[in-house]
């Protein structure tokens, strides 16, 4: 309740192994679950396995009852850790694939598509009861991670992550290290609109992008990039520290900034509020860098950071 007292609780699972990693309140009131599943027929799941993990998603009413559970996947590792309830009352999920999809001799179940690389994107849109609408695929030579998506006010979509590929497949940007940040707009039922990658020479993963209240975009993750190059201006602090870009609607870098220091940083979590300003959250495991007048509380804590509609730090605190 909002005093944080226990209404309930409940738990959802089947033979082997099943991990959530999205959970959504529905405009129903109840919660619409998502994650990975190993197991088949047992429990609360009710389809069979299609390879070896698939996407589970469950639907439960505001007491945490079940109302229905899907499964979808191919004949291989299929990992879900996004969605999203859509404005139509259905659902998008999100994660990475590398099933082969039907056009192989063994494939079963919803993939359509063959892989491009090791893992692509993969992407499901299905209707408020779980039918699959449509699905697609996404990536290049290498690997790919979706980490987040967005329905923008015109019914298109923002998905977000990471992508190991140079040019190919769906990957039309050439590489700028190890790991870039790869931002696809799509429309309605899959089409790429537009195409953003921005990295620099080392590993960079997206975690999280918002729209923000100027039809623009701010993405944050994490940073191995320690010397300018490619698209990053800013040093690195030494192992991997947060790096937030804000981007227009066509994708032009309007500012970024590094932030953390010689030990690990991660962030998860961003907002903006009605004055423009943004909110960053996420750990430190550092005490020099930007933390250098923020002691540490033990090993790594609760770091947050509050900038300016410029990108400029305005405070942050650590918890832990």
């Amino acid at each position: 309740d909002e005093a944080g007292n226990k209404l309930w609780e409940a738990r959802y699972g089947g033979n082997k192994e099943d991990r959530m990693w999205g959970l959504e309140q529905t405009t129903d009131g109840g919660f619409i679950l998502g994650g990975q599943s190993y197991s088949d027929i047992s429990g609360e799941k009710t389809d069979t396995s299609r390879g070896h993990s698939d996407y589970w998603v469950v639907k439960v009413d505001e007491n945490g009852i079940k109302q229905w559970d899907k499964t979808y996947g191919g004949d291989s590792t299929d990992i879900l850790n996004v969605l999203i309830q859509t404005k139509d009352g259905g659902y998008m999920l999100g994660g990475w694939s590398r099933s082969s999809g039907w056009t192989s001799v063994d494939s079963t179940g919803e993939k359509s598509d063959t892989i491009r690389g090791d893992y692509d994107w993969w992407i499901v849109k299905v209707d408020t009861a779980g039918v699959v609408e449509w699905e697609q695929s996404y990536g290049g030579d290498d690997t790919e991670q979706l980490s987040d998506i967005v329905q923008k006010p015109d019914g298109s979509y923002i998905i977000a992550g990471g992508t190991d590929s140079n040019i190919s497949g769906e990957v039309t940007e050439p590489s700028r290290g190890a790991r870039d940040y790869w931002v696809l707009h799509i429309d309605s039922i899959g089409n790429i609109l537009r195409e953003f990658r921005y990295g620099g020479n080392d590993f960079d993963d997206l975690n999280r992008i918002i729209l923000t209240r100027d039809s623009g975009y701010l993405l944050a993750g994490s940073s191995l990039t320690l010397t300018p190059s490619g698209d990053k201006t800013d040093p690195g602090y030494g192992s991997f520290d947060w790096w937030v870009l804000k981007i227009d609607t066509l994708g032009t870098i309007e500012w970024q900034q590094t932030f953390g220091g010689s030990g690990l940083e991660n962030i998860y979590s961003l907002g903006q509020n009605s004055v423009d300003h943004y909110m960053l959250g996420g750990f430190t495991g550092s005490i020099d860098g930007t933390l250098a007048d923020n002691p540490t509380k033990g090993d790594n804590d609760y770091w947050m950071v509050y900038l300016d509609p410029d990108g400029n730090r305005l405070w942050d605190e650590r918890y832990g």
